[in-house]
């Protein structure tokens, strides 16, 4: 007599064997998958350290910029003082001029 209760379907080895492809192949897509996107994050990672690069780059640019107009600064106030002595500096000869001039005139006089 044979316990039908525990008797094992003929088809079950067959079953069993489908289980086991399907689960390896969704395994093999998910090791897939993850190495797409594995891919895709060190691209990620990759532009990122280019970006960074990049704003580097640009960093340095500007500060330079900024101490080359802070120079600029610097020239163009030297500038304006000599500016603003060498007009004091014409005043006082063109007013001397005009002292020397009208004393030349009383002289011939």
């Amino acid at each position: 007599q044979r316990n039908t209760h525990h008797a094992v379907p003929e088809n079950m080895d067959l079953r069993f064997a489908d289980f086991e492809q399907k689960e390896s192949d969704q395994l093999e897509m998910v090791a897939f998958n993850m190495a797409e996107i594995m891919d895709i994050v060190q691209d990620q990672g990759d532009k990122i350290d280019q970006i960074e690069c990049e704003i580097e780059k640009v960093s340095c640019i500007v500060q330079r910029n900024i101490e080359m107009a802070l120079d600029r600064g610097e020239l163009l106030e030297d500038l304006d003082d000599k500016a603003v002595n060498l007009s004091a500096e014409a005043s006082l000869f063109s007013k001397r001029s005009r002292q020397l001039g009208s004393r030349a005139m009383r002289r011939r006089k």
